[in-house]
């Protein structure tokens, strides 16, 4: 009938990946490329998740109309459109405001948050801590700093935000839930 043969139409020539797993980030979502080593000049590259490759622990990921790099979830931030800052004690004004994760800057472990409205300076962009930066349920995270080190490097999705205890609640890979500090994750 006239509804057929639409299957396999898309990119990719049919190759029917299933969608990537709950603890990795969806298709399309927004990235920014950090850390790489061998292949610098793509540090600071914006690009979009393509797919999830689990037998190589990477992400296929767009970053010009016509480049698809393999990178480890550790070379990659997302793009968090709607976070909200707290916690700043030397400029209060500045908490419980919302704005969007640009990247992450491992030298000194502060993400560059572009706030929804401007400052009183006319800046829009600010360095957070990541204890600083609330991520919303549903992010895909990599979580560090934890004392156990098995427990670092693991994938995950915040499951629930305790904003009282400043706590994430993650459902990781492993499938194991685990209650952590806002500092102990990576978006």
């Amino acid at each position: 009938g006239p509804m057929g043969g639409m299957g396999g139409m898309g990119k990719g020539g049919g190759k029917g990946r299933p969608p990537p797993p709950a603890y990795a980030m969806p298709v399309d979502t927004e990235v920014v490329v950090r850390g790489l080593k061998s292949a610098a000049d793509h540090n600071g590259k914006s690009g979009k998740i393509k797919g999830w490759d689990e037998g190589k622990g990477r992400y296929e990921v767009e970053v010009d109309s016509d480049t698809t790099l393999s990178l480890k979830p550790q070379n990659l931030t997302q793009k968090c459109s709607s976070v909200a800052v707290m916690g700043i004690e030397s400029q209060p004004e500045l908490n419980g405001k919302s704005g969007q994760i640009l990247s992450f800057d491992e030298s000194n472990g502060r993400y560059a948050v572009r706030l929804r409205e401007k400052l009183a300076s006319g800046r829009d962009t600010i360095a957070l801590q990541p204890s600083n930066v609330i991520l919303p349920k549903g992010t895909r995270v990599v979580t560090q700093g934890l004392s156990k080190e098995e427990f670092n490097g693991q994938m995950g999705q915040i499951a629930e935000v305790d904003k009282e205890a400043c706590r994430y609640t993650v459902s990781c890979k492993s499938g194991k839930s685990i209650k952590i500090k806002f500092e102990n994750v990576l978006c």
